[in-house]
């Protein structure tokens, strides 16, 4: 069973209680599984799939959740990057990615 797999799961069993707090904030495991849908329904729309990778140049935040889950149920690999990185060193992550990530 997958991430997104297990996840719609629970959606299913526990619907509205509480799946994660943050920022002094309760989000539901629905609320979780809708975010996801969303964001995999428009990097599909965008031509994003299977295999894809998505640098996720972000720090801790609910988008975050969103982006790598929704990136799980279309198949497409997120690729976390530190924020405070450099240009040069994100540039060596992006333009290595195939080395490091290959199916």
């Amino acid at each position: 069973m997958t991430i997104p797999e297990l996840l719609e799961q629970r959606a299913q069993q526990y619907g509205d209680r509480t799946f994660l707090y943050f920022e002094d904030a309760e989000y539901s495991f629905n609320h979780l599984h809708k975010g996801a849908c969303t964001v995999a329904a428009n990097l599909r729309k965008h031509g994003l799939g299977m295999g894809d990778k998505i640098v996720l140049l972000t720090g801790n935040c609910l988008e975050f959740l969103y982006t790598f889950l929704g990136a799980g149920r279309i198949g497409a690999v997120v690729v976390p990057v530190n924020p405070t990185l450099k240009a040069e060193e994100l540039a060596h992550i992006v333009n290595n990615m195939g080395e490091f990530f290959s199916f």
